[in-house]
């Protein structure tokens, strides 16, 4: 499980890498697709990391409400 983790996040840092890369390239690119690809890039860059982090907090709370549920039944049975 832990290597898969590191898998991912060196995946999720390659992709962040790649929308700062792309947004840098569009910058300088004057067509109506370079402008178009830039506000992707850069809205893309944004919500990504605010996404993956919900995400990550809504993984916590619910572990530990899992592991809550398990503690207050084994209580309940004794």
């Amino acid at each position: 499980m832990k290597r898969l983790k590191q898998i991912g996040a060196l995946l999720s840092i390659a992709v962040l890498i790649g929308f700062g890369l792309g947004a840098m390239i569009f910058a300088f690119i004057d067509t109506p697709f370079a402008h178009k690809a830039l506000t992707v890039c850069l809205y893309c860059a944004i919500t990504a990391p605010v996404l993956i982090y919900a995400m990550m907090l809504v993984a916590k709370v619910l572990s530990h409400r899992d592991e809550n549920d398990k503690s207050d039944k084994g209580e309940k049975q004794s």
